[in-house]
């Protein structure tokens, strides 16, 4: 009877060390997965940091005015703020397209005439689709 208790002790034991081990292997496991996740995380801040740093030394005022400044040496000062004149109104635009349209397709216009009707269509369209996906 005591070899029989013993025995069952044993094995009992035996089951627990075993199961003890295996939660110890998988604990370790998330914490090597946790460490690579941080680590993956402090690699991409830094690239965050170096990525604004460059923006913050692209976007510096006193390196744009250089650039200005050299861009104006070469070119001549050519250089020159639009005038009013050059500036077209929207309808003005489209008007040119369809009528260069018109003349290159020989009276088929290649523009729509009514570009709110175009985008409100394109508008809907998307609505329409977006609405659908949003369903599945």
């Amino acid at each position: 009877m005591i070899r029989l208790a013993t025995l069952i002790a044993v094995l009992v034991l035996a089951v627990a060390v075993y199961g003890r081990y295996q939660t110890e292997n998988a604990v370790k496991a998330r914490a090597d997965d946790i460490a690579s996740a941080e680590r993956a995380i402090d690699r991409a801040e830094a690239d965050i940091r170096t990525l604004r740093a460059e923006i913050a030394h692209l976007e510096s005022p006193s390196r744009l005015a250089a650039a200005v400044a050299a861009k104006k040496a070469t070119k001549g000062s050519q250089l020159r703020p639009a005038t009013p004149s050059q500036v077209l109104s929207l309808e003005a635009a489209l008007q040119s397209l369809t009528a260069n349209a018109d003349a290159d397709a020989g009276g088929q216009a290649l523009v729509e005439t009514d570009p709110m009707a175009a985008f409100l269509e394109e508008y809907v369209v998307r609505a329409v689709a977006q609405d659908a996906w949003e369903a599945q």
